[in-house]
């Protein structure tokens, strides 16, 4: 190499710094010759509309003291010079006296920030920290079509005192040893800039006071001849419009670095816009004896709170010493107001003598709070102190004069370096220490035996067999006993973990490969079997296997063992026909030679024994490697578990293409968690609520369980059918190339739940081939993240030229101590992609400090506290407003400068997001919306009012039922690690408009289009409830707050100019959760920007399993009330159904409750056969007329069950056998007491009229009748020539004075078809059916008469509830039944009142003897039982129906006769009962026609007679023989 090539930095120091001291010159120069007539003015036109600026050019409205300036004030000039154009632009403004150089400090030295108010700018990113006032920044532009993107890497520097602060920024010169950042990065074309500089003064001397003047200067060259819109003198008025703008807005609230030592090393700055977060890592590389030297400032906004979190760490793994101070900026100007700057300022203690360096990441992120601003450190408030002022009098470009001496660490010169790989410890189990040593030292002594074999010179080896591609040499030994085989093969074409998934699987040498023991994480047992191929027996092994894995090398060695004291689970060698082969080596060694070509190494010393001898080992390692090699090519690398944290596996194999892998949770191999506690002095303010001055460190959190498998997507398959068994708590995929050098394949982390106790089975199967990589884990497709190589990089990898690598021993970690202490400091920065590209050892840094937080901030509670006794019905109807409004506001849209803003969009779905005042000030509303095709608004609702688990949100446990679709939930609500699920209650409300707008302007004299709302809120005091939150929250998880979700479903009008098919529904979905707890308010964002995608989720539930089981009658909806309404709520207009609760069970089954409370007046007056429930008049109804029943239900089955059937159950119990266990409330829970009636169940086929579809599926509806049309309508009798209605049967008498509860149960079936108690249900066709909605009962006032209050629920999950609920409940039953047992009969006048007896609680169940005392009951009734209001009516209309009704009840339930009178007088009744059956007989009717007259249907005449039996016999099967008497006429 010559000489100079050789570079070790200092060179390319030495370019850039002579670069920025040229630009800075070139800044003076043209500044001092501002007053000069080199300058001449450019009239710049006024460009508007597509700037982003308002039209008048002027920047937006704001409150602060910065007068506004438009692009008419900024003054243009123009000068030629050698270095080319360049332009300066100059404007002045009025600012207040809070106005001053630091205002500008966070838009000019951040450079994220530019994008904001630069237009031209699209990205702009720190990719190198020089020092705390010089940066290389990489800028994006862009100019617009047809122009090329532009990108610029410059260097700038930045200097600043008490009046003006400079800025100056020119691109870097091009170098033979310049980073991978300066390189060309197509598409984009490297523009080069030759100045930007920004000069900002606030007062002194040259500005009058309470004057601002910004002067920019800027010469560039875009480069090609396309740069169109590059113009300068067009841009930059447009420019200072926008920072001006910046500035007004609040630039002072961009956190910066104003500061750091020479001891501290900086390797990556990064500025979030979004989340208003800096986040710097650093490194203490030196220790001097000054402390100057490790402290660093930021500066921050004293207006707003700010949540730091700092996280040290030394090589070893420990928590460095360090401590804090935040200070108030002083006031420089005597009499201004003081800055509004704190100041934040960490210093590091000395490092320990064992200790090279000290990893350092801080994060400053502003927060939200409603109180006082304030600076949480780690969790812990900090106070403000005072600072002193510091004389700085020198000239400002004075400080320029040093710029040559500027430390410039490039990272150019950074060599390469091995990461450092921490040595795990061993975990054994249960076994003892002296066992675990034992363990330890046989493997370490194999490994070394191993390597040393891998080291052996060549001229040691002699060549034993070549063939297939594969030389075999066996070592000379002078020991001939000695018989040390190897196999070598290089592979073109796959990777080193293909080859290993290949190797680790098994082999292809083997049948069975069983796992035995997984001793730790690094070693494992396994047995190994062959079967028996003449004249070879069969055989078996027992291999201790070891894994040592690198980035570029694998080595994975076993031997035999048959210590049953080490390894219990050794099976012994029963079988006589396989012999047990005895296994010294076994040892792979799995290299890479390129990114497309590996080397593997077998080294095998086994004895076969048996028939076979050691000369036969190399043909069988040469069939084995060849076929691991073909097969690798050929069909791919199986799925391989490379990493298991805190579980123990228990099962691995790959047979018949399945992979299964089988673990178990094991607490002994979880990682410990970091301690919150630090080395930083807690202030003596930031004590605890005990009085205690020392914080208490919080509860570490629990590790998840994590299995990492890595897959083979390019060959093997690109479609993968994942079952996991319990489903995960979280998957992540991630997709690389395979030429990548961090390892190429598909990588897949699935977590569980530390708790769970099961065993947990991964199986994972070839998919149905896609063209695209698809991944279903428990049927249903996750998101794959892609990290693909560019072309450039792809072509350089295959081009790579193959180099041995060092074989070197892989159980030790690397040494750091050849390494330059500087260059192991650079950690990556998370938005720079060339920090990352250039610095290979920012790899060393660990991603977990950051995803494991050492002290957890608690956010500010910002959501609206409910007040206490806020009503969940009072919840839901507050959110059922906010959702309505937000669909009334969609029209303004389009002109609401503070509309929706967009956050993503994939998938076809657009997720937006919008701050809401009437909702929250501080959570902003995301929301999502998607056209749904071939269903209905009702349907889609179907689906959302039956919630199943998700990734969002668990199962709901239900708590309260309201009735008509107004229900209490818990539900659980999923977060990222490493934050704790939330513990969320839900009240909900399903409502219709009563009257909307028409569907188009042309349509207004047609009936409205029905929208539907589901609306859910968590703001009501959870002690209303009066449930038990151990019960339904036994995991204690913390509580989050919903402020709004819901859904807004529109049917589409057919009629309408958009083009879609018939049915299709718009859908809109939005939410607004607080998370709150120790969430912070950048996660608890992104969390809820995810929520939107179930969307989608609903959408692929439609199309894979049809449209789910819905009511129609009862309807599970209301009516909205109106806007006049106010709360406390209360129901009017419910019928005499009531829908109780509908969920949704496994397998895609459907169960209902209703209360069903019929009266007198309703059955004489309700025409029950009409599902509207339209009234008519009772008329006579005659014989041969269809019956008109009473429906209980009429259900919309679901298309599933329209294909395959369904059983169906239904259960009944008596409303006051139901009271009488809660009283006021009914439990979910039915008792067993049921009652028998008799319910008839139809099937209707539904006509398809909704869709134009000739394929449309078919829909089946259930409709549940009582048989009461006989016993209401008078029916005309032939024989008596009578019109009476039929006596009413004791069922019927029970359910008008009573009500019952009624249960119905759909399960799906294995049979196709409908059964109900053991016997088929036809399907029928019904033209009688229709579509029209049925009348909703309305939200009312309390006050409104004939409604039912909505302050106690209908029923309640007693088993949720708190003991001292449920105890008050049963008594208040206790105290009622007391009541009405208690009252007597007046006595007669002038006697003394008997003395009173306690009476016992009376048995409400229903017998034989209910209606003793009503005599009436036992003759035919002909007229019906009193027209009066029902206990149900009277509780509807706000009365108590005991109040009213006791002496009646106590009679009722007066008992007649003691318990033995009652057998007594049962069976003397059934002793004279057949006495008279035997003495009377029944009388038959016999209807004939007269002799010789035919039967035609005209035939009008027709003969009865009367017959009595006398005598009857059963003759046969199916025959009677009776004699009879017959009456003459």
């Amino acid at each position: 190499m010559r000489l100079e090539n050789i570079d070790d930095g200092s060179k390319l120091q030495l370019a850039w710094a002579e670069t920025l001291k040229t630009a800075v010159g070139y800044f003076r120069a043209l500044h001092a010759s501002s007053t000069s007539s080199s300058w001449k003015p450019v009239q710049v036109p006024l460009i508007t509309g597509a700037n982003g600026l308002p039209e008048s050019g002027q920047s937006s409205r704001s409150s602060s003291t910065l007068s506004r300036i438009s692009a008419e004030n900024v003054v243009v000039h123009r000068r030629s010079g050698k270095l080319g154009e360049v332009y300066r632009a100059v404007v002045e403004m009025d600012c207040g006296p809070d106005i001053n150089v630091d205002s500008f400090r966070g838009s000019l030295v951040t450079p994220q920030t530019r994008p904001v108010w630069d237009r031209m700018v699209e990205e702009a990113e720190v990719v190198e920290l020089l020092d705390p006032s010089t940066r290389v920044t990489r800028t994006k532009y862009r100019l617009g079509w047809p122009s090329n993107p532009r990108d610029a890497v410059t260097i700038s520097k930045t200097l600043m005192n008490q009046q003006t602060i400079i800025d100056i920024s020119t691109s870097l010169p091009r170098s033979k040893h310049e980073p991978a950042y300066l390189r060309p990065a197509p598409p984009h074309v490297r523009a080069h800039v030759a100045l930007l500089a920004w000069c900002v003064q606030v007062g002194g001397a040259e500005v009058p006071a309470g004057k601002a003047r910004i002067t920019c200067f800027w010469s560039w060259n875009p480069k090609g001849t396309w740069a169109a819109g590059g113009g300068v003198p067009q841009h930059l008025p447009l420019c200072l419009v926008g920072l001006v703008d910046h500035v007004r807005s609040g630039s002072e609230r961009v956190p910066v670095l104003l500061n750091y030592g020479s001891d501290i090393s900086i390797g990556g700055v990064d500025y979030d816009t979004a989340r208003v977060t800096l986040s710097v890592g650093y490194a203490i590389i030196k220790d001097t004896e000054t402390e100057r030297s490790r402290q660093i400032e930021f500066g921050v906004s004293s207006s707003e709170s700010w949540d730091v979190q700092v996280h040290a760490k030394t090589q070893t793994g420990q928590e460095p010493s360090w401590s804090s101070f935040v200070g108030r900026a002083p006031t420089v100007t005597p009499g201004a107001p003081p800055p509004k700057r704190l100041v934040f300022r960490l210093t590091h203690g000395a490092l320990d003598p064992n200790d090279e360096l000290v990893r350092v990441k801080v994060s400053i992120e502003r927060t939200s709070s409603s109180g006082t601003p304030s600076v949480r450190i780690n969790g812990i408030v900090v106070g403000v102190e005072r600072m002193s002022v510091r004389s700085d009098r020198r000239p400002l470009l004075e400080e320029t004069t040093s710029s040559s001496a500027l430390s410039l660490n490039t990272i150019s010169t950074a060599q390469s370096e091995e990461p450092s790989v921490e040595v795990p410890q061993p975990d054994y189990g249960d076994r003892s220490p002296a066992a675990e040593k034992s363990i330890a030292s046989l493997v370490r002594r194999n490994y070394i035996y191993f390597t040393s074999l891998l080291q052996e010179p060549e001229a040691k080896w002699k060549p034993v067999l070549d063939s297939r591609g594969i030389a075999i040499h066996q070592l000379d030994s002078i020991d001939k006993t000695l018989v040390v085989y190897r196999a070598e093969a290089v592979f073109v074409g796959v990777g080193i973990w293909d080859l290993y998934a290949t190797i680790a699987s098994g082999g292809r040498s083997v049948e069975q490969a069983t796992l035995l023991e997984d001793v730790n994480e690094l070693t494992d047992l396994w047995l190994f079997q062959t079967k028996a191929a003449w004249p070879v027996a069969a055989r078996d092994s027992i291999l201790l296997r070891t894994t040592y894995k690198s980035p570029s090398s694998v080595h994975i060695f076993g031997f035999s063992s048959d210590n049953t004291d080490l390894f219990p689970s050794i099976p012994p060698s029963l079988d006589a026909n396989v012999i047990r082969t005895q296994i010294d080596l076994q040892g792979w060694s799995i290299e890479s030679l390129s990114p497309n070509t590996t080397q593997v190494t077998l080294l095998e010393q086994s004895d076969p024994r048996g028939w076979s001898n050691k000369s036969s080992i190399p043909q069988v390692m040469m069939t084995s490697l060849a076929g691991i090699g073909d097969f690798a090519i050929k069909h791919g690398a199986p799925p391989i578990a490379t990493r298991l944290a805190g579980a123990k596996a228990l099962g691995s194999r790959f047979e018949d293409e399945v992979y299964r892998f089988e673990y178990q949770s094991a607490e002994a191999r979880r990682s410990a968690s970091s301690s919150t506690a630090t080395a930083f002095p807690f202030p003596s303010s930031a004590s605890t609520s005990n009085g205690d001055a020392t914080p208490t460190p919080a509860k570490p959190l629990p590790d998840h369980i994590e299995c990492e498998i890595r897959c083979d997507a390019d060959t093997w398959s690109n479609s993968f059918a994942i079952t996991i068994e319990p489903p995960q708590y979280g998957i992540s995929a991630l997709k690389r190339s395979r030429l990548s050098p961090q390892g190429g394949g598909l990588w897949l982390t699935i977590e569980h739940d530390p708790n769970v106790t099961e065993k947990i089975s991964v199986v994972i199967a070839r998919g149905p081939q896609t063209p695209k990589l698809s991944i279903v884990v428990n049927e249903q497709k996750i998101k794959v993240d892609i990290e693909e190589l560019s072309e450039a990089e792809v072509n350089l990898l295959k081009k790579q030229k193959r180099s041995r690598p060092t074989r070197a021993p892989l159980d030790q970690p690397a040494s750091l101590g050849s390494l330059r202490k500087v260059q192991s400091l650079e950690m990556s920065t998370p938005s720079s992609r060339y920090a990352k590209i250039a610095s290979p050892i920012k790899q060393l840094y660990s991603y977990a400090s950051e995803s494991t937080r050492a002290a957890i901030i608690p956010m500010s509670s910002t959501s609206p506290t409910p007040a206490p006794g806020d009503a969940p019905v009072d919840a839901a109807v507050r959110a059922l407003s906010q959702l309505i409004r937000i669909h009334s506001d969609r029209d303004g849209e389009s002109t609401d400068p503070d509309g929706w803003q967009a956050v993503s969009e994939r998938d076809g779905l657009r997720i937006e997001k919008r701050l809401i005042s009437h909702v929250s000030d501080t959570f902003p509303v995301y929301r999502a919306g998607r056209i749904i095709e071939g269903f209905t608004a009702e349907e889609i609702s179907a689906l959302v009012s039956l919630p199943e688990k998700d990734e969002r949100f668990d199962r709901p446990e239900w708590l309260q039922s309201f009735g008509q679709g107004m229900t209490v939930s818990h539900q659980t609500a999923y977060t990222s690690f490493p934050f704790r699920s939330r513990s969320v209650l839900l009240a909900s409300v399903i409502s219709r408009m009563a009257n909307g707008p028409p569907p188009t302007p042309t349509a207004s004299d047609r009936s409205p289009l029905s929208t539907i709302f589901h609306a859910s809120s968590s703001s009501f005091d959870p002690q209303v409830l009066e449930a038990d939150a151990s019960k339904y929250n036994p995991t204690n998880l913390p509580s989050a707050h919903v402020l709004l979700e819901g859904w807004i479903l529109e049917t589409i009008d057919p009629y309408s100019h958009e083009q879609y098919p018939i049915p299709s529904t718009r859908c809109m979905y939005v939410a607004s959760v607080d998370y709150s707890g120790s969430l912070p308010l950048s996660v608890n964002n992104i969390l809820n920007s995810a929520l939107p995608r179930v969307v989608l989720t609903i959408e692929n539930k439609l199309k894979t399993r049809g449209a789910p089981s819905r009511p129609r009658l009862p309807p599970m909806c209301v009516t909205a009330p109106e806007s006049s309404s106010e709360a406390p709520w209360s129901i009017q207009g419910e019928s005499t159904r009531i829908g109780m609760l509908q969920t949704s069970e496994a397998r895609g089954g459907f169960t209902m409750s209703i209360i069903l409370q019929p009266t007198a007046r309703s059955m004489i007056s309700l025409r029950h056969n009409d599902s509207q429930l339209s009234v008519q008049s009772r008329s006579t109804v005659q014989l041969g007329e269809s019956p008109r029943d009473l429906v209980v239900t009429e259900i919309e089955l679901a298309a599933s069950f329209a294909a395959a059937g369904c059983d169906i159950q239904t259960l009944a119990v008596s409303l006051p056998v139901a009271e009488n266990v809660l009283g006021p409330c009914l439990p979910f829970s039915l008792p067993r007491e049921t009652v028998d009636l008799p319910f008839n169940i139809s099937i209707v086929e539904l006509s398809p009229t909704l869709s134009l579809d000739p394929g449309s599926q078919t829909r089946h509806l259930l409709r549940i009748t009582l048989p009461t049309s006989g016993y209401e309508a008078p029916v005309h009798d032939p024989l008596s020539s009578r019109a009476s209605p039929l006596p009413r049967p004791r069922w019927l008498l029970d359910l008008i004075n009573d009500g019952a509860v009624v249960q119905i149960r759909l399960k799906p079936r294995l049979s196709h078809g409908y059964r109900y108690n053991l016997r088929d249900i036809q399907v029928e066709d019904d033209a009688s059916v229709t579509s029209a909605s049925p009348s909703l009962p309305r939200l009312v006032d309390r006050d409104t008469p004939e409604s039912r209050s909505l302050a106690r629920p209908l029923a309640v999950a007693e088993d949720l509830l708190l003991e001292s609920a449920f105890t008050a409940l049963r008594d208040d039953t206790t105290e009622k039944a007391s009541e009405v047992g208690s009252v007597r009969e007046p006595p007669p006048a002038k006697e003394p009142p008997p003395p009173k007896r306690p009476s016992p609680i009376p048995d409400r169940r229903l017998s034989f003897w209910r209606y003793s005392r009503f005599s009436h009951f036992a003759t035919p009734i002909t007229t019906p039982v009193k027209v009066g209001p029902s206990p149900l009516e009277k509780v509807i209309q706000g009365t108590d129906p005991s109040s009213s009704t006791n002496a009646f009840t106590e009679q009722l339930f007066r008992p007649v006769v003691s318990w033995p009178g009652l057998v007594l007088a049962c069976l003397v009744c059934l002793l004279l009962g057949s006495l008279l059956r035997s003495i009377l007989s029944e009388a038959d009717f016999v209807v004939y026609l007269p002799d010789g007259q035919a039967a035609s249907p005209s035939t009008s005449t027709e003969t009865w007679r009367e017959l009595r039996r006398l005598i009857e016999w059963r003759i046969g099967r199916k025959r009677d023989l009776i004699l009879a008497i017959a009456r003459r006429r």
